[in-house]
């Protein structure tokens, strides 16, 4: 249901009034920005980043949706039915309407906005000293773009690019030293770090492109600091006795799921973890954030569990359901385009990699332009790392996508691979 009803839809800044906090900290004053895709319009985390004589204090700042969503209203409601956004290529169905996810609760630079913050203070070896959850107000610098720091982080030295990031620099460079630490202890304790890569798909009209994305050190950077805020929030729910929602993973080939109750998360390898940065999109971080903002304004926590005990199995129930049922759409779309790309660019050439085999032992191999998998459907001694060049075609009966072999790098005979 993309629409939203009218008496939501339509709702301007004027009908959402904020709920009364005497406890908001004001970090307009700290160089506070957002990083995220260039077309992104629902910003709903930011950072800063201070070097202390001991290490870092990090601070990630997430939009404070609960001050204009609280528990049980209209939009609350809303957003439990619709448990999470939803983003295609052709079109975004947002869990919040548009006035609060492109507006009021985006994060957008030059503007104050309202955050639920976690300030988080860092020895050198990137292990946490201290950390506080606050209620905050934040005056973002710049709209980063993954891209651009990329570019900048590595040398870059276009004018305008260093124009944007002049205020920020020092800073990006300051979280990327410290990003490089928090992913070594990741690896080091042993979760998984694989980057997706996938295509971005863009559409108009009745045209489809693929273009090939590359995650760099500002994608993995924001990664590690969601993740360390995220298991803080859950430390900070479990030790402080109250309810909560769980991201868990009980080993790390099932699907991750939400539960009430604490559990590990095995691709992290972390004891304690919820989501908490995405409260514009999905349910859980949402509920997590009405919760800690009653925790901060006074309400013991007997009140908070008799409020919220009853319905966080359902609430936890229906967020797992939603997003892995989201993801299979996701997936879907994704698959029909790139399906009608291929159709189009059906002479073009496409150079892969023997990266595994599927259960009938036929090799998978990936696209190295796109990070898009084909399987090979005639090959009998592929070994892994074998290198290929095809062209892609698309079945008219079954839609079935087949990539046909040109040359091999030992020049192999004619093989066919099937998607």
């Amino acid at each position: 249901e993309p629409e939203f009803p009218d008496n939501l839809g339509k709702l301007t800044e004027d009908d959402l009034p904020e709920v009364p906090c005497n406890n908001r900290k004001d970090f307009r004053g700290e160089k506070a920005f957002t990083i995220d895709c260039e077309d992104c319009k629902d910003m709903d985390d930011a950072v800063s980043i201070i070097r202390t004589s001991k290490g870092y204090r990090l601070a990630v700042h997430i939009a404070d949706v609960s001050t204009y969503v609280p528990y049980r209203t209209e939009l609350d409601d809303a957003a439990v039915y619709r448990a999470t956004s939803i983003y295609l290529p052709h079109l975004t169905v947002p869990m919040l309407p548009k006035v609060l996810s492109n507006g009021i609760c985006s994060l957008n630079p030059g503007e104050d906005r309202n955050t639920l913050s976690v300030i988080m203070h860092l020895n050198k070896k990137g292990e946490l000293v201290r950390s506080e959850i606050t209620k905050g107000l934040i005056h973002s610098r710049v709209k980063g773009v993954y891209s651009e720091i990329n570019r900048l982080l590595s040398g870059d030295r276009n004018p305008e690019l260093m124009e944007k990031y002049s205020g920020v620099t020092d800073d990006l460079r300051v979280m990327a030293e410290l990003y490089r630490i928090l992913r070594a202890n990741r690896i080091k304790r042993g979760a998984t770090t694989e980057d997706s890569n996938k295509p971005k798909i863009s559409v108009w009209r009745h045209s489809i492109k693929l273009t090939p994305v590359k995650e760099g050190v500002a994608e993995n950077m924001i990664e590690e600091f969601m993740i360390l805020a995220n298991r803080v929030v859950a430390e900070y729910l479990y030790a402080n006795e109250l309810p909560a929602i769980y991201r868990v993973q009980e080993e790390k080939n099932h699907l991750a799921a939400y539960q009430p109750v604490k559990m590990h998360h095995a691709e992290l390898v972390l004891e304690c973890y919820s989501n908490f940065t995405s409260p514009i999109r999905r349910i859980a971080d949402l509920k997590i954030h009405q919760i800690i903002s009653m925790h901060l304004a006074g309400m013991d926590k007997e009140h908070i569990h008799e409020i919220l005990d009853d319905e966080l199995f359902d609430i936890c129930d229906r967020a797992t359901k939603r997003s892995r049922t989201v993801n299979l759409v996701q997936e879907m779309c994704e698959r029909y385009c790139y399906e009608e790309y291929f159709r189009i660019h059906k002479n073009d050439r496409y150079v892969g990699r023997v990266t595994a085999f599927d259960r009938k032992n036929r090799p998978i191999i990936l696209i190295n332009k796109y990070n898009i998998r084909v399987i090979g459907a005639g090959i009998r001694s592929a070994k892994l790392g074998d290198i290929y060049s095809f062209k892609v075609n698309v079945a008219d009966v079954n839609n079935e996508m087949t990539a046909i072999q040109v040359s091999m790098k030992d020049n192999a005979p004619f093989y066919e691979y099937g998607y």
